[in-house]
Parts: structure tokens; C-alpha cells; sequence
């Protein structure tokens, strides 16, 4: 999970090295219009790429506000800490780095797809070559399921 640390060590990354950033956010970000404006608005606010750090913080930011619209259309006007507490139970909603689905934990743990590639410095610009994605389900255990245990069911397949 190198992700943050690329801004600062841009080209001091050896090529090869494999890189993560625990989901998809940074370079791993899909290519939507939502994230091309977010990357925009961060960079010309804070003078460099959000990490993965911004990314989870707004992607909270949204949730929440998801999560009070939905108790609002089930009728509360001004929904409750607990409303929206039971909102956010099993909820989707579109994040800066694509989907989030609070489907672990009962309900109350958020799962997204990941990626991860390799470093390569290319005219004198790190780069992330060779990024693999992968879906949610490949990188999460199943409701319920140790990741221990997850992880070794997975060995014998």
C-alpha cells in the first residue's frame, strides 16, 4: 500500500516496485467525471494529488450524506443519529474512487473494488504500469467470515 508515499518519492521509487493503495484511489481511481473533478479540486487546493486518506474521507462525507437522504425518503424530515445509523445498514452509493457497498459487518463495514500495479518511471514522471483490478468480492471474505479463515478456504481451491 505504497499510494501515499508516491507524491513525495515520485521518481526515488525503484521500477518494479508494486503498488497498492487500498482501493481504488490515486492513479487507481477509475476515469469517471466525479473523480477527474475531485482530482482537479484537490490538487488546485492542496498543491498535490489526493491519496488514498482524501479519498476514504470524502468517500465517509458521502456516505453520510447518502445515508441521511435515504432516512429523509423514509419519512424523517430531520433523521436521528439512529436513523441514519439504520440508513447506512446495507447501503450503495457512489464514491470518488466508484462504489461503495457497506456490505460486511452486518451491514456497517464498507467494501470497493482494488487495484494494484507496478512503479515505472517514464520521462522522468513516475508512473503506475500494469495495474490489475480487482472486484470487491476478491479482495474482502464474506459476510461473517474470518479473513483467517477466508484466506485459507482459499489456499485449497
Amino acid at each position: 500500500a505504497g499510494e501515499p508515499a508516491i507524491n513525495r518519492l515520485g521518481t526515488r521509487v525503484p521500477d518494479g516496485t508494486i503498488i497498492g493503495a487500498r482501493g481504488p484511489f490515486g492513479p487507481f481511481a477509475p476515469d469517471t467525471e466525479f473523480n477527474r473533478w475531485f482530482m482537479t479540486a484537490f490538487q488546485d487546493r492542496y498543491g498535490v494529488p489526493p491519496n488514498y486518506a482524501a479519498y476514504k474521507a470524502t468517500n465517509a462525507l458521502l456516505g453520510l450524506k447518502a445515508a441521511y437522504e435515504k432516512a429523509q425518503k423514509a419519512g424523517a424530515q430531520t433523521p436521528s443519529q439512529e436513523q441514519i445509523i439504520a440508513a447506512f445498514e446495507n447501503l450503495g452509493f457512489e464514491g470518488v474512487g466508484g462504489t461503495v457497498r457497506m456490505a460486511l459487518g452486518k451491514g456497517h463495514q464498507a467494501i470497493m473494488d482494488n487495484a494494484i500495479g507496478t512503479a515505472k518511471t517514464t520521462g522522468g514522471q513516475l508512473t503506475i504500469v500494469d495495474v490489475k483490478r480487482y472486484p470487491a468480492e476478491r479482495v474482502n471474505p464474506p459476510e461473517g467470515m474470518k479473513s483467517e479463515a477466508w484466506i485459507k478456504s482459499r489456499r485449497k481451491k
